[in-house]
């Protein structure tokens, strides 16, 4: 995952989420003012989104035994 290479060779599913994010730091950010930070927050969330799926699966409906025998 940290190479940037997914399983079969090309870059991973996460690796362009990665990507943004990190030049939202690099732009937004400095050594001496870390305020700028809080700009890349949305960018952070879609890049945990991606490797995590918390979103996706808290949006799921859960099934009942019922739905699932017919």
């Amino acid at each position: 995952m940290s190479s940037g290479y997914g399983l079969n060779g090309g870059p991973s599913r996460c690796f362009p989420f990665w990507q943004e994010m990190l030049a939202c730091y690099v732009v937004n950010s400095s050594s001496e003012d870390t305020a700028g930070r809080k700009k890349c927050a949305p960018a952070l969330e879609d890049y945990y989104e991606c490797l995590h799926h918390k979103k996706e699966v808290g949006d799921r409906p859960e099934l009942t035994r019922g739905e699932c025998d017919s």
